[in-house]
């Protein structure tokens, strides 16, 4: 069943006028302020007022700013203290001034002969590389090769040419593993 429709009425009488209101103040009481006191605006004024404006925003801007440094400044202050405390649990707790020139009077002499290490270094002929530079032609055999250099780097770990000088024989072994790509 549809709701019964009500009629419309005024909610204010006409009588309710602003001055009827219980908080009005009467026509006769309302003292008017002398013409004197009223500020004339012009464009001087105007100009003030913006320039208190620009300077307010500026105010604003100078208080956020000073926020800001404030904070950055107290989490920077903590940052320090934990570095500092960590030095603190972590660092060394003695002098290393004294080992410096211990190490300096140490001569180091070199386990192998300067033949041998020329002769290791010394550019052998160029060979076909074992990994051929062109792409495989299927997945197969580029797992095969892979694990053929598997088995050929440990030989070479193992090898006692690697375990005297190993810079000299990896560079050895990239040589005859990619000849052509560094030729």
């Amino acid at each position: 069943m549809p709701k019964a429709q009500r009629t419309k009425s005024k909610l204010r009488s006409k009588d309710s006028s602003i001055r009827s209101r219980k908080s009005a103040v009467d026509n006769k009481q309302v003292i008017e302020k002398p013409f004197d006191n009223v500020q004339i605006t012009t464009k001087e004024s105007i100009v003030e007022e913006l320039d208190n404006v620009a300077s307010k925003n500026l105010k604003r801007k100078i208080r956020h700013d000073a926020w800001l440094e404030k904070l950055d400044t107290s989490y920077n202050a903590k940052q320090q203290q934990k570095k500092k405390a960590d030095k603190r649990k972590n660092g060394l707790k003695t002098d290393l001034s004294s080992f410096s020139d211990i190490l300096n009077t140490i001569k180091i002499e070199p386990k192998i002969p300067v033949q041998e290490v020329e002769a290791a270094t010394a550019p052998a002929p160029v060979k076909p590389a074992v990994l051929p530079s062109t792409s495989f032609k299927s997945k197969k055999a580029r797992k095969k090769a892979e694990m053929q250099e598997i088995l050929r780097f440990q030989k070479v770990m193992q090898h006692s040419a690697f375990q005297q000088n190993p810079m000299a024989t990896i560079r050895q072994h990239v040589q005859n593993t990619f000849a052509n790509e560094i030729a």
